[in-house]
């Protein structure tokens, strides 16, 4: 699927690259270079914005970030007497119901992927990945990228 969405992406970059500059400017000119060389530069960042937002791991349990996360609130004693919370306090820890795991402030369970994942936003069909702490920037530059090109 991340293959045919980025064939897709790739296919229209083309289209208008090579299909519609031309009908718009006059090839060769000082205008169709600079539209060229625009049109470059955002393909390029969308697609390696989209390729950064689908490997990247969103701040998941089993990710480097989690285990420092945890460690550090261990070493601040924030880990001791942890409940089951449905709505804890900001700022304030608690464990997942569905991993059993501690559970930082702003992290949430993801039924999709079954992971407890760091400043949750949604799960997103398009990255296929869920949106969390550290891909947010890449979806995010993404999204500008892409509707900056159209």
């Amino acid at each position: 699927l991340v293959f045919g969405a980025s064939l897709l992406i790739g296919a229209i970059i083309k289209f208008g690259i090579f299909d519609v500059l031309p009908l718009v400017v006059t090839p060769g000119s000082f205008t169709h270079t600079m539209h060229l060389l625009w049109a470059l530069l955002l393909s390029v960042n969308v697609l390696f914005h989209y390729a950064m937002g689908v490997t990247t791991n969103p701040g998941s349990h089993d990710s480097d970030i989690y285990e420092k996360l945890c460690e550090e609130a261990e070493g601040r004693g924030l880990l001791r007497n942890l409940q089951r919370k449905i709505l804890p306090r900001p700022g304030e820890w608690s464990t997942c119901a569905k991993t059993g795991l501690p559970k930082p402030p702003r992290s949430h369970f993801d039924k999709v992927t079954k992971r407890l994942v760091l400043h949750m936003d949604h799960y997103c069909p398009w990255l296929f990945n869920t949106v969390g702490w550290a891909n947010l920037r890449y979806y995010m530059f993404f999204q500008v990228y892409l509707v900056t090109s159209t």
